[in-house]
C-alpha cells in the first residue's frame, strides 16, 4: 500500500507556504521539486516549507529541499523550513544543515511571519 504524500500551497504575503504531509522519499520527491519549480516560475520566491505534518524524510527529500533552497536563492528569494520534527530534524542535526535550511521548530507558529530560528 502506497503512503500518501500531499502538498498544499497557501499564499501568505510576503511568503508562499507549502505544507507537506506524508512521506518525502525517492518515490515522492519529484512532486516536491515540481511544486517548488511552479512557485518560483510564478514569481513566488519567498518560500516556507511547513514540515509539521511530514511523517518521514530520507536523504533524497533532504537533497530536494537543499536544491529548492538553491533555486529560490538563485531567483533572488529564500526557502525556509517550518515545523521541523522527527526523522527530518534528526537528519538535519546529524548533517549539521540547520543553518543552510534555516529551520524552525514545531514549537513555533507555522506561518510566514514567524521565522524565528529554532536551532542556534
Amino acid at each position: 500500500m502506497a503512503v500518501q504524500f500531499r502538498i498544499s500551497v497557501s499564499h501568505r504575503p510576503p511568503a508562499t507556504v507549502l505544507k507537506l504531509a506524508g512521506e518525502l522519499d525517492l518515490a515522492t520527491v519529484g512532486l516536491l521539486g515540481k511544486a517548488l519549480t511552479e512557485q518560483l516560475r510564478s514569481g513566488r520566491t519567498t518560500l516556507v516549507v511547513d514540515t509539521s505534518s511530514l511523517g518521514f524524510c530520507d536523504l533524497t527529500g533532504l537533497d530536494a529541499l537543499l536544491e529548492g533552497r538553491a533555486a529560490a536563492e538563485s531567483a533572488g528569494g529564500s526557502l525556509r523550513l517550518s515545523g521541523v520534527h522527527g526523522a527530518l530534524a534528526r537528519v538535519i542535526e546529524v548533517t549539521r544543515l540547520y543553518d543552510e535550511l534555516r529551520t524552525h521548530g514545531p514549537d513555533l507558529r507555522h506561518d510566514a511571519d514567524d521565522l524565528t530560528p529554532a536551532y542556534h
